[in-house]
């Protein structure tokens, strides 16, 4: 395949899972999915993500765990954020098997995945989960970093009209406030 053909196909895959992405946020999930079946067809992580939960919630499809966990590993392997911290809550959550090492590990890696350009749709659920599930991992005072930084970054959504970000705006303060005294 040359160069050009390359660049088409990922031109072709944006455009699609953006389709997808658009019908998804008015809620018009049967619209979206084969937007985004297509799309991660073509390649593309964020649609396998996106997938991913719309099989989790059920949005669109009917609700399948184990249809959601495949689209996560495969676009985790591809390096989206989203999709690996995602793998971490459904080990955490025992919506696969159940380990909470195996949580924590992907919880790192998608820090490690997000820390540099600080994706503000990920960074913030990322730097929680750290907070919230790092007691006898990290310190007092690791853990009020991440914390600080979710709410940081969860407020930033919220000044961005984001409806989602108010209850982990929340938990990330008040963890925060009870982690910051310890840490000193």
């Amino acid at each position: 395949m040359n160069h050009t053909t390359q660049e088409t196909i990922v031109e072709d895959a944006a455009i699609l899972c953006d389709r997808g992405l658009r019908a998804y946020r008015e809620q018009d999930y049967k619209t979206a999915i084969p937007y985004y079946q297509a799309s991660a067809q073509l390649g593309s992580s964020a649609a396998m993500c996106n997938l991913g939960y719309c099989y989790y919630y059920g949005r669109g499809v009917q609700r399948d765990k184990e249809m959601a966990h495949y689209y996560w590993e495969t676009s985790a392997v591809l390096g989206e954020a989203a999709s690996t911290y995602k793998l971490g809550d459904m080990h955490r959550n025992g919506d696969i098997e159940a380990d909470e090492s195996v949580a924590w590990l992907y919880y790192c890696r998608a820090w490690r995945l997000t820390r540099h350009e600080k994706d503000i749709l990920n960074y913030p659920n990322i730097c929680l989960r750290l907070a919230q599930y790092g007691e006898g991992r990290l310190t007092s005072a690791q853990r009020a970093f991440f914390a600080s930084e979710a709410a940081h970054w969860f407020e930033k959504r919220i000044h961005m009209g984001d409806p989602y970000s108010d209850d982990g705006f929340a938990q990330a303060r008040e963890l925060y406030e009870k982690l910051a005294p310890q840490a000193l």
